[in-house]
Formats: structure tokens, C-alpha cells, sequence
């Protein structure tokens, strides 16, 4: 198996995601860290998919944001409902 590089960073999340993170990483048995990776993976394709050649690009602007470690806002695991990401829905 291929060994990925990691890079450590701290980010700030409001409270109630960190809270619903929290809650979730515990009902799921499984590491925050793992959780986030996960759904940045998923985020991060369908921005791909759905990338819009040339003009201005959202997407691509938070994965840059996110790529050079200035923060991301946890908001983009909303779904269209307003719900917070979950893999096991």
C-alpha cells in the first residue's frame, strides 16, 4: 500500500459542527480525523465534477483555501437540505 504524507493543521469549526463531529466520530467508532478526510475526499470530487471551465470557481477557490492550510469552513458537508454530511444516510 502506498504511503500518503500527512500534514498536521489546526482548524477552527464552530462549535455546533464540532459538537455534531464529535457526536458522530463516537456513534460511529471511528476517528474524527478519518470522518473529515472522508468527506473532504467526496467534497472534493464532486467539485471536481462539477468544476466549470473558466469565470470565477467556488469550488475550486475553497480547495485552493484548503490545499495551502488557510482554513476551511466545515459548512460545504451541508447538504442540500441542510443537513450535515453523514455517510451512514
Amino acid at each position: 500500500m502506498r504511503e500518503v504524507e500527512s500534514v498536521q493543521r489546526n482548524f477552527l469549526l464552530p462549535a455546533e459542527q464540532a459538537e455534531w463531529l464529535r457526536e458522530f466520530a463516537f456513534r460511529a467508532r471511528r476517528p474524527q480525523a478519518e470522518i473529515v478526510r472522508e468527506a473532504l475526499s467526496e467534497y472534493r470530487a464532486r467539485a471536481e465534477a462539477n468544476r466549470v471551465a473558466g469565470g470565477h470557481d467556488g469550488n475550486r477557490d475553497l480547495m485552493e483555501r484548503f490545499r495551502r492550510g488557510r482554513g476551511i469552513d466545515l459548512e460545504v458537508l451541508r447538504d442540500e437540505h441542510g443537513e450535515m454530511w453523514s455517510h451512514d444516510t
